[in-house]
């Protein structure tokens, strides 16, 4: 059995807001599950447990839009940084964000923390983990994956930032001359449209390297956990899927009793686990 399991407090949240989508031709929310180059920061992620060394920065440039209402945004400069629900360490921790992450910053308190606007809701980050960056105000069109492994180019004129795998997923500003301008990690630029396919309006996007799930609305991250995939000997496999079925109270194995199941294709899914 190939799983992905995490704690049933996070998959109760992910039940809630993995609601059947609308889209014509889809007939439940998607799950991608990608295995993809880390190009916001300065790591590649080759797998859970192993990490290579700094990469060069990629040098990040704002290709167009560059008359658009410009942000204040807080660029995170640290992995697994905690977001608290108040200025202080003495307020609940209500998430996390890591070094490819910007988020919009609503005011600094104290010298030391940020309020910013978090995913669906608003939260404090410690002021040493944030670099201010000002930014445009880009509104995403679509959700978009890669079915093939493709360039992503720095301009419309073919000049290649890197290659980007198959699945990796990316969100749309605009579009131009066959292509797709598009965020991908904070880094903006562009993909070839006939090499992607589109994402249902809700979906969750799984990446398998960096062990994170996603949830998405409306081209919007409105929710993130972190997961553990399967043993290496039973890997999950990558893929755009469609929700099969959700239940709860769920016997999964003889041995495993499991709070919530979501399957998603064949004897693999989502659930929560203590074991």
């Amino acid at each position: 059995m190939k799983n992905l399991k995490f704690n049933k407090k996070l998959i109760a949240t992910l039940l809630l807001t993995a609601e059947l989508s609308t889209i014509p031709n889809i007939s439940s929310s998607d799950i991608l599950l990608n295995n993809n180059l880390n190009i916001g920061n300065n790591v590649s992620y080759y797998s859970a447990e192993m990490f290579s060394e700094p990469q060069e920065e990629w040098h990040i440039e704002y290709l167009s839009n560059r008359s658009q209402e410009l942000i204040i945004v807080a660029k995170i400069t640290g992995n697994n940084v905690n977001v608290r629900s108040g200025p202080s360490k003495r307020h609940d921790v209500i998430g996390f964000c890591d070094i490819t992450d910007r988020f919009e910053i609503i005011e600094r308190e104290n010298n030391e923390w940020y309020k910013i606007k978090y995913l669906n809701t608003i939260g404090y980050v410690s002021a040493r983990y944030v670099r201010e960056e000002e930014v445009p105000n880009y509104q995403f069109t679509r959700h978009v994956y890669l079915t093939r492994e493709s360039n992503f180019y720095s301009d419309t004129n073919g000049s290649v930032y890197t290659s980007l795998p198959q699945y990796q997923d990316a969100l749309v500003i605009s579009e131009t001359r066959g292509m797709y301008q598009v965020m991908i990690d904070g880094v903006v630029g562009y993909i070839e449209k006939n090499n992607t396919a589109m994402l249902s309006n809700t979906c969750a996007v799984i990446d398998l390297s960096r062990q994170m799930l996603r949830v998405y609305r409306n081209n919007n991250e409105i929710a993130r956990f972190h997961i553990i995939s399967g043993r290496r000997s039973m890997q999950s496999d990558m893929g755009c899927f469609r929700i099969g079925h959700r239940l709860r109270e769920y016997q999964l194995t003889p041995d495993n009793f499991v709070h919530y199941w979501i399957q998603y294709t064949g004897n693999e899914g989502i659930h929560d686990a203590s074991w």
